[in-house]
């Protein structure tokens, strides 16, 4: 059952637990989620749509006020222990407890927890997850597509999220499409390397400025990934260029890329500026309030690499909990469930590069200047 005031309603499958906001505590002045309560994207019962940024957002993309608000309710305090309860009364019958509702609850939970930025509970709850695959006899066995594809992409953020390999290392055993294909969406991204930015973004949104920095940010950051010498200056930015009509006409664009960059290559430069110093911090604000705005969202929809880069940069940028955080990771979240219309191979790719350049740049492994 459900309160059918509630400003924001998430339901989940078999008689779980649902998230119910209260209308009392609501802040925003109206409700800004769907008509009807719905059932959680990581249920089962849910087919992963494909991705579409075309659409209007939905409740928790519209405002980086609405995920902490949730998040941080006392409602998902109360729903997460009810939750708990639930998978673990199922788990007292094998037969129910290893079943897709109990992994699709154990996911959604995750989901939050990432949010919050509680690494330790986000993975101890992916513990519970591989336990259940293990006892199906492996990620073979996970028969629905849809579950599995979940499994697989929020395995990925836990790594990336926590600077640690997957524990599931066979994504690239499964095809990229295993959801289907979309065939518009471009995976390349600064961490990946099947093709230069420069061929990827030919004729692109992002203008020839754009494309160069995107291009430099590649460039230095496989010459760090591989160990090669790099001289940095020859990648400096160049300096202030006045900017023709179709740069203007994507100035907003441009400086998401500019501000991810300089954050980025900062962290890789000598001598370094962590991901997280004080110095971004300026820098990652504008980020959030970048892309909380719908304004290029045609453009996230067809370059989904490059916006799952940005919001890897703001991750990282961020401070943990805070509220740029909660929604670098919501959005990166919904980005991600969609790698597997074709591009699950380049989000695993680029979740791994980005694992090492978060080491590289916290001074874990040595640098060849």
């Amino acid at each position: 059952m459900f309160d059918t005031t509630s400003p924001y309603a998430l339901l989940q499958d078999e008689g779980a637990p649902a998230l119910c906001l209260s209308a009392r505590t609501w802040p925003f002045p109206k409700p800004i989620g769907a008509e009807k309560p719905k059932f959680s994207i990581f249920m089962p019962s849910r087919i992963l749509p494909a991705p579409n940024f075309n659409i209007p957002r939905g409740c928790m993309h519209k405002s980086a006020l609405v995920v902490p608000h949730i998040i941080n309710s006392q409602e998902y305090y109360t729903f997460k222990v009810g939750t708990i309860q639930w998978i673990n009364d199922r788990l007292d019958t094998l037969s129910v407890g290893i079943g897709d509702a109990t992994i699709g609850s154990i996911l959604l939970l995750i989901n939050f927890e990432l949010m919050r930025g509680n690494m330790t509970e986000a993975r101890y709850h992916m513990d519970g997850v591989q336990q259940i695959v293990n006892l199906r006899g492996g990620l073979g066995n996970v028969n629905n597509r849809n579950v599995l594809a979940r499994i697989l992409v929020i395995d990925l953020l836990i790594a990336a999220l926590s600077k640690q390999q997957p524990r599931f290392s066979q994504p690239t055993l499964f095809p990229a499409d295993l959801l289907g294909a979309v065939f518009y969406k471009v995976a390349d991204s600064p961490l990946t390397a099947q093709r230069t930015m420069k061929i990827a973004l030919k004729e692109s949104p992002f203008g020839e400025r754009g494309a160069r920095y995107l291009q430099r940010a590649q460039i230095i950051t496989m010459h760090r990934i591989a160990g090669t010498s790099c001289n940095f200056s020859e990648y400096k930015h160049d300096p202030y260029e006045p900017e023709t009509r179709m740069d203007q006409d994507t100035s907003a664009l441009f400086r998401v890329i500019q501000q991810t960059s300089d954050i980025y290559l900062g962290a890789l430069q000598t001598p370094r500026i962590p991901f997280s110093s004080p110095i971004n911090r300026k820098s990652t604000v504008a980020l959030c309030q970048a892309v909380e705005s719908p304004a290029n969202d045609d453009v996230w929809d067809r370059f989904p690499g490059i916006f799952t880069w940005v919001l890897l940069v703001g991750c990282a940028a961020a401070e943990e909990g805070s509220t740029e955080y909660n929604f670098f990771v919501c959005l990166l979240i919904k980005v991600a469930l969609g790698a597997g219309y074709g591009w699950l191979d380049a989000l695993t790719e680029a979740v791994k590069t980005f694992i090492k350049v978060k080491e590289l740049s916290e001074g874990c492994e040595k640098m060849i200047l």
